[in-house]
């Protein structure tokens, strides 16, 4: 459902969503999230870091992400990530871009980005209905301080 975004860099991530997203006629998604799975990534030679910095990754990535995505094509400069021009070549056929869905489940750092970056949430209900139901409600509380639905 989703791949851990110390997997790859956020702009291949980009350019390959868009190109399923040519090759599906705009039914690509983009499902993304912090890679807590440390024998995973072991696992596939990736190097895992520590967890405040897995947590700092998402952001950047989304931003990253988006600015391809809208085409704008000027540098971008993070913590972890430095591009010298977004470039896309080609946009998402999806409007205004392929649906951004995160799966995680921490209420201060991923929904926050869920609120801010997102069109979909993926958690889990195998926590119970009062847990999902309490992160939807932490969810919404995100949402509305910043004007989203």
């Amino acid at each position: 459902m989703v791949t851990g975004v110390i997997y790859r860099h956020p702009g291949i991530t980009a350019k390959t969503v868009t190109t399923l997203d040519a090759l599906s006629k705009g039914c690509a998604n983009l499902g993304i999230g912090a890679a807590w799975n440390e024998r995973e990534s072991l696992g596939l030679g990736v190097p895992v870091p520590l967890v405040a910095e897995r947590f700092e990754r998402p952001e950047e990535a989304l931003e990253i992400i988006r600015q391809m995505w809208s085409g704008e094509r000027t540098p971008y400069t993070g913590k972890h990530q430095q591009l010298a021009e977004t470039l896309n070549n080609q946009l998402p056929l999806a409007k205004p871009h392929s649906l951004i869905l995160i799966r995680g489940s921490g209420e201060e750092k991923t929904l926050c980005l869920v609120a801010q970056y997102t069109d979909a949430y993926n958690l889990s209900s195998g926590m119970g209905t009062d847990a999902v139901n309490h992160k939807l409600d932490v969810l919404k509380q995100h949402c509305e301080r910043l004007g989203r639905d």
